[in-house]
C-alpha cells in the first residue's frame, strides 16, 4: 500500500513528499 496517489503509503515510503506537493 505504497500509492502516492493515497496518501497513506507515505507512513510505509517516502510519498508524504509527494503528496505534500
Amino acid at each position: 500500500m505504497t500509492d502516492s496517489k493515497s496518501g497513506l503509503g507515505d507512513y510505509s515510503s517516502g510519498t508524504k513528499d509527494n503528496n505534500r506537493r
